[in-house]
């Protein structure tokens, strides 16, 4: 059993976080029930998003509860999870994970597209549907529009400007990402970025906006979106509000906000994924990763993350995978204060 190993949360506080909170710790993996299956995990996704469960849905000394992973399948009793599959799953920072058949969370990897396996983290994952789905679905974007894409976190905003180019959207403005940050200064960076924008010289209003700021935030981005323009957006406190229309404070303009989860359209992954599977494989889409080996550094990674020091998200390889996917070009990008001896394409 002690190859086994989970990150639990040791002590709570709600300043900042410190390695010392959190400890490797033996996993206890109970008999396999009918429907389950044991994967031993390949890489983790440690990103800025599990702040909100360690901060608030982490119980001491209980395995992270949830993050997403890929892993193979090295027991089994589901038929539909078979010993030597990879899957997708959100199971949370551990070597191994017990996974349910069926689960939504829970997908089987097709590999005969022998593209890696990480891309299952961003543009064949949920970003990638995000993206699709934003571009193609809740803004329709025609091809002489202009977009903005604004505030959003790696990798959508770069699967948001790449889907829209390669749709034929005349004009994507992008660049406006949200670095992470406690105490605010992220956002307060992008709504600075916004008024300098406003502010040019021949500054013509866009047709459409992507975003990922908060509600009490959107006037920033409405303000730049003509009047009959549309936002669409994934922040959680906006998704939670039914399509509305957001007003100028001047009342001149008046622009519909739609927000949405890539789970709103997940009926569509399998024509989204095949599309941007297209793009990849042509090499018009190429994802950026950064990877740092070893279980033991996914604390040190994660809060790296929300300090700036990796640029979100970081994928942590516990093991080399099955079957090494075919030799292929793509870009692995290192932040800066790192060396290549932890960082891997």
């Amino acid at each position: 059993m002690a190859d086994f190993l989970t990150i639990q949360l040791s002590g709570r506080t709600f300043d900042e976080l410190r390695a010392e909170q959190f400890s490797v710790a033996p996993l206890e993996i109970a008999p396999l029930k009918p429907g389950q299956a044991l994967v031993a995990n390949i890489y983790l996704c440690v990103g800025a998003e599990a702040e909100r469960t360690v901060r608030h849905g982490w119980h001491l000394h209980t395995p992270m509860p949830s993050g997403p992973a890929i892993g193979e399948i090295v027991e089994s009793r589901a038929a539909a999870l078979p010993v030597g599959s990879v899957v997708v799953h959100d199971g949370g920072w551990s070597t191994h994970t017990v996974v349910t058949a069926g689960r939504p969370d829970v997908t089987v990897v097709d590999r005969t597209d022998r593209l890696p396996l990480t891309f299952q983290f961003s543009v064949l994952g949920t970003p990638g549907l995000s993206a699709w789905a934003g571009v193609r679905e809740v803004l329709r974007l025609q091809a002489e529009e202009r977009l903005l894409v604004a505030a959003a976190p790696s990798p959508t905003g770069y699967l948001v400007t790449r889907t829209a180019e390669l749709h034929g959207v005349h004009d994507v403005r992008a660049g406006l990402t949200s670095p992470v940050a406690r105490d605010g200064s992220g956002s307060a960076r992008v709504l600075d970025a916004l008024g300098a924008l406003a502010a040019e010289t021949g500054f013509e209003p866009f047709d459409a906006a992507w975003t990922d700021l908060p509600v009490e935030q959107l006037s920033e981005v409405g303000a730049l979106v003509r009047d009959g323009g549309r936002i669409a957006a994934v922040h959680p406190s906006v998704v939670a509000q039914p399509p509305g229309l957001l007003r100028s404070h001047s009342g001149t303009t008046t622009v519909e906000v739609r927000g949405y989860l890539a789970a709103h359209y997940a009926y569509l992954r399998s024509t989204a994924l095949a599309y941007l599977r297209n793009h990849v494989v042509a090499r018009r889409i190429t994802p950026r990763e950064t990877t740092v080996r070893g279980f033991e550094n996914v604390v040190e990674v994660f809060l790296g993350v929300l300090s700036g020091v990796y640029q979100d998200p970081v994928i942590v390889q516990i093991t080399d995978p099955p079957t090494a996917p075919a030799p292929c070009s793509f870009t692995a990008h290192k932040p800066q204060g790192t060396t290549d001896e932890n960082h891997d394409a």
